[in-house]
């Protein structure tokens, strides 16, 4: 079992609040509000300001990590940072990150894929861990209305109906906290289809057009091989942790199709009460979804002593899970 717990969390959400309204009328997406809300689950999202990029708010979260593990010295070994630009071809987020806060890690990573970031930065944290690192910092941030701003919501309105912004991210110490009981990875086939797409009428209709969604959905992703595969690793992680679905009291998964969580959760036996998402308040946030949630049940006070999290990350072709288990004192983490 990995000796790193995670000992802190925090999160950074921009401070615009755009709903489903705002954004079709703003960039002449065609659908109705309702009918997104409905295929969907999002309600609203937050979107960076003008002053707000992917480095700022990834220093914001780093500033509160280091306040909230108490680091009077901030020395940390490792420095990871997942972010849908690291996709694009960017790179050294990490390290101008590690600048702006006055880190000084031994060693900076800049991870991919995007979506399933968080998860396998969380099984890189641990491998260090293991081979002696003291302190791990993970930080997922990203930009994604980059689009928007960019005049390029045609260019995939699927993605364009769910996207949002945000940053979150972990101290990672061989402490108590909330660790890893067990993981599970997998790849697929490349090529993978990642979402049907919402081709509902453009006004009213919102029934029908959520159930044909859900129809196609239903048609499709059981045979998918990024969505079969997501199944694959959430079970193969609770065997490794010697538990059903049944002993895990919250399902945390990126997955910000509402139709493709149901499924998700039909398939892993998850009940409504052990599902926990925040597509519905954030919109798809990429890396960062992960540890938001995460950020939101401790700060939340979701967590009791032995409880644990299903966790599961997924990108193009690829699937993480982890089994944490919260070990620390009531109350914290």
């Amino acid at each position: 079992m990995p000796r790193g717990r995670i000992t802190a969390v925090a999160k950074y959400l921009p401070e615009r609040v755009v709903t489903n309204q705002e954004l079709i009328t703003s960039h002449g997406l065609p659908w109705s509000a309702d009918w997104l809300e409905r295929a969907t689950g999002v309600r609203e999202r937050r979107l960076a300001g003008p002053a707000e990029t992917t480095l700022s708010m990834a220093a914001a979260v780093l500033r509160q990590l280091i306040e909230a593990g108490r680091l009077r010295d901030p020395f940390v070994d490792v420095l990871l940072m997942t972010s849908d630009g690291c996709a694009r071809g960017d790179a050294g987020g990490a390290a101008l990150a590690a600048c702006m806060v006055g880190l000084s890690p031994s060693l900076v990573l800049d991870l991919c894929p995007a979506r399933g970031g968080f998860a396998e930065a969380l099984d890189v944290a641990n491998r260090h861990l293991d081979a002696g690192a003291r302190r791990v910092l993970i930080v997922s941030s990203e930009v994604r209305s980059w689009r928007l701003r960019a005049g390029l919501p045609r260019a995939g309105d699927d993605l364009a109906a769910v996207l949002g912004d945000g940053a979150a991210g972990v101290l990672l110490e061989p402490s108590d906290g909330l660790g890893v009981e067990a993981s599970a990875r997998g790849a697929g086939p490349p090529g993978a289809r990642e979402a049907p797409r919402c081709e509902g009428p453009a006004r009213g209709g919102a029934d029908a057009a959520c159930d044909g969604l859900r129809a196609a959905a239903d048609e499709r992703w059981p045979r998918d091989a990024v969505h079969r595969l997501s199944i694959e690793v959430s079970r193969r992680a609770l065997a490794a942790a010697g538990v059903g679905m049944d002993a895990v009291r919250w399902l945390v998964a990126h997955q910000p199709w509402l139709p493709l969580r149901r499924l998700l959760c039909e398939a892993l036996g998850a009940s409504a009460s052990q599902q926990y998402s925040d597509v519905d308040r954030h919109g798809d946030t990429a890396s960062a979804s992960l540890p938001i949630c995460l950020t939101e049940l401790v700060e939340g006070g979701k967590l009791r002593r032995g409880d644990r999290i299903l966790l599961l990350g997924t990108g193009v072709g690829s699937a993480a899970a982890h089994v944490l288990r919260y070990g620390g004192s009531p109350g914290a983490i």
